[in-house]
């Protein structure tokens, strides 16, 4: 697919982008996962559930992010798009550091 073009996606959007897909980044909802913690214990620091779904459109740490995208983000929909700006807002979601 197009979004696995190196001309068109920088690799670390790339990357990002590919590891939200398949479920092999760092959210609470992974790493609880990993050591047994219960789905509804698994918290982001504003006191949601850390999921894909939570991060990408409800977590008000990155509502500033959202609000810089030229559409709001969909979640599914955001994993099957391939343009520019989606691999960006996904890559800083899942770099936004969610303690400060």
């Amino acid at each position: 697919p197009v979004y696995y073009s190196r001309q068109l996606i920088p690799e670390t959007y790339r990357m990002s982008f590919t590891r939200l897909r398949l479920t092999s980044h760092n959210l609470r909802s992974e790493t609880g996962r990993w050591s047994r913690l219960p789905a509804d214990r698994r918290l982001c620091p504003c006191g949601g559930v850390q999921d894909e779904e939570h991060i990408i459109m409800l977590c008000p740490k990155t509502h500033t992010l959202r609000t810089a995208l030229s559409h709001p983000p969909v979640f599914p929909d955001i994993l099957h798009r391939n343009d520019f700006e989606s691999f960006k807002y996904i890559h800083e979601v899942l770099t936004f550091e969610y303690n400060s």
